[in-house]
């Protein structure tokens, strides 16, 4: 017992800066705050909305010590809802309502006294500032004006209309996507919605009418997810019938746009969830039986099936996300779920059954120190959890460090000053929680964790969690080996003679040896 308390007092400072922390109690005690709409500025700092339970929701700044209420509509418990946030000129814009203005552009440094409105652009109503983009040193945002929703800019802090689309009425340009060149949008200019590119200097350019007539040729959901530059290239999703959404790509001109996907030749393929990895467009596409893996380069002949993970059956691929090595995704293989899958640029394989009884639906990754994170539902609630492109190494981040906090409901994962910040549901309720994954910078921090006891012993040792469904071999001190297998319980009977020994267990993360006594 006195070497695993030594074991256990090396291991604390790792178990400190692991932990899960929640980082500020916004609304006292268990009721919930419910942080969302996160954007890290050049400083470091957060901002946020939340509510404190008395003032609604509001505008937060963290600066990694303190979070700061500033209050946009100060009449009770009204909302501002601020969002949209954008970085221009070392300032902070975004869109807010306060009481007298409804929904209109603000502009902040991160302190109350230089928090305000930039102009009540439209004196009968809302303007709801939406799209806010930066080209050429100039930003730019759509704006209702009553008559007209059109692309405004800012001369100074002087709100300017930009252009006149559509006879100058809703032209309703959507969906920004800025190149060096100028930038893609969704536009409608008296055809539906169609593809349009804006170059700074006038009314933004139909590039193609993909679906002639009134209807919409170019679809984008609410979620962005099936719209995405690679290089100068735009991928979309796009109808030029009605009956047959599928992969798009455009250089910017109209002989450069053209359909590049045929994932469903009987009907709509709806690709969605576009990634670009190692120089490839990935996405998930229905063909006959349902969502499965895709791949283009831009081009029709290298638009092609990666993977059928459930073979004449849904494969339910969503949430991909590339770390540059590998894709990860959520997928299903028809036995085991909606389940996190690993794309390592030649097979696509399930990492780890995370929900044993039901859908782990992995979603909101992110990248750091050489680790991806994420949420899943373990089947107690969705939880923060980590891999490394291992099964082994997939494991619940609470559960790996012992952590006090293990928050459900966990979402919005953003990383601020080299550790994660994300929303979830503890003691406090559903609150701003942190993860510094400083410990993580090297395998063997993670293979620190693991520990073995009695010691010395009689006749059993028992191990941790982490290392069940892993070779082991027991070796005495000539180097012989003198007992091995896989760890299939916490417990392992040795039945040994009194000695020293060496105990080895190789992880998907690294080779653990610790030496045992047996009495």
């Amino acid at each position: 017992m006195k070497n695993r308390l030594l074991l256990l007092l090396t291991l604390i400072p790792f178990l400190a800066m692991g932990q899960i922390t929640e980082l500020v109690d916004i609304n006292s005690g268990v009721e919930d705050s419910s942080p969302s709409d996160f954007f890290v500025d050049a400083s470091s700092r957060l901002f946020f909305q939340a509510d404190n339970g008395t003032d609604g929701n509001e505008l937060y700044v963290y600066d990694g010590s303190n979070a700061t209420l500033i209050d946009i509509n100060t009449a009770g418990s009204s909302n501002s809802n601020p969002r949209y946030f954008i970085e221009f000129n070392n300032k902070i814009y975004f869109r807010a309502s306060d009481d007298a203005n409804k929904t209109e552009l603000w502009v902040t440094d991160g302190t109350s006294g230089n928090t305000y409105l930039i102009a009540d652009i439209n004196t009968s109503g809302p303007s709801s500032p939406n799209h806010l983009f930066v080209f050429n040193g100039e930003l730019y945002f759509t704006v209702l004006d009553g008559p007209s929703l059109q692309i405004w800019a800012l001369n100074g802090e002087t709100p300017v209309k930009f252009t006149t689309n559509n006879s100058g009425g809703f032209a309703s340009h959507s969906y920004p996507h800025v190149t060096a060149t100028g930038v893609y949008m969704r536009v409608n200019d008296g055809n539906g919605n169609e593809l349009s590119f804006f170059n700074g200097t006038g009314n933004s350019t139909e590039i193609l009418d993909i679906r002639p007539g009134g209807d919409a040729g170019m679809l984008v959901s609410s979620d962005r997810e099936n719209i995405e530059l690679l290089g100068n290239k735009l991928f979309f999703e796009a109808d030029s019938s009605g009956s047959d959404d599928e992969l798009w790509v455009s250089d910017g001109t109209a002989i450069g746009t053209f359909q590049v996907g045929f994932t469903n030749p009987s009907g709509s393929g709806d690709p969605d969830y576009f990634e670009v990895h190692q120089g490839d467009m990935f996405f998930a596409s229905e063909d006959a039986n349902g969502y499965q893996l895709w791949k283009s380069d831009g081009t029709v002949i290298g638009t092609v099936l990666v993977s059928d993970m459930n073979s004449g059956g849904n494969g339910a691929v969503k949430n991909l996300f590339s770390d540059g090595t590998n894709l990860y995704f959520s997928a299903t293989n028809g036995t085991d779920g909606e389940e996190l899958w690993k794309y390592d640029g030649t097979t696509t394989s399930m990492l780890k059954d995370i929900n044993v009884s039901g859908d782990s639906s992995p979603s909101n990754f992110m990248s750091l120190n050489g680790l991806v994170y994420f949420s899943a539902n373990d089947g107690t609630g969705v939880k923060l959890w980590m891999t490394d492109g291992t099964n082994g190494g997939t494991v619940s981040v609470a559960s790996l460090f012992g952590s006090g906090e293990d928050p459900t409901d966990v979402d919005e994962l953003i990383i601020r000053d080299s550790k994660l910040i994300f929303s979830g549901t503890g003691a406090n309720g559903n609150e701003l929680f942190s993860f510094n994954p400083a410990t993580l910078s090297t395998k063997a921090n993670v293979a620190s964790i693991v520990s073995v006891f009695p010691n010395p012993t009689s006749d059993y040792i028992q191990v941790s969690k982490e290392v069940l469904n892993f070779p082991y071999t027991i070796y005495n001190m000539t180097g012989k080996t003198v007992k091995e297998g896989t760890i299939t319980s916490e417990r392992i009977d040795l039945k040994l003679t009194s000695g020293l020994y060496v105990f080895k267990v190789k992880t998907e993360l690294s080779t653990v040896t610790k030496k045992i006594i047996i009495k």
